[in-house]
């Protein structure tokens, strides 16, 4: 199976996703929603082309895809040889992805 790897970025946008919830939510609905992004990340280790390319929303030199979860957010990701680099986790209602994106620096701790 493939590794997943979070972007710092990544990383702070599961916290803040997690934090929301609980506040919003409370503890069963936050639990819940981070086991269906952990489920997520399975699945794309597992097949990790499954989801598409959206080149309409990549920065310039990148090449990204796209997996929806939990009817708002994306898991936006790159495929290398050995491992899936999440770069993010968005809100798709946010307005400009290319613009989320283009700050994505590129660094990397494991899931």
């Amino acid at each position: 199976m493939t590794k997943v790897l979070l972007s710092p970025a990544a990383r702070d946008d599961l916290y803040r996703i997690d934090d929301y919830t609980l506040e919003r939510f409370g503890l069963r609905q936050a639990r819940r929603a981070l086991g269906i992004i952990e489920e997520a990340f399975q699945m794309l280790a597992a097949f990790p082309a499954s989801a598409p390319h959206r080149p309409e929303f990549d920065p310039p030199g990148r090449r990204f895809r796209y997996r929806s979860v939990l009817r708002s957010l994306l898991i936006v990701y790159e495929v290398s040889q050995d491992s899936i680099r999440v770069a993010r986790i968005l809100d798709a209602r946010q307005g400009d992805l290319r613009g989320l994106l283009q700050d994505e620096t590129g660094g990397a701790a494991d899931a």
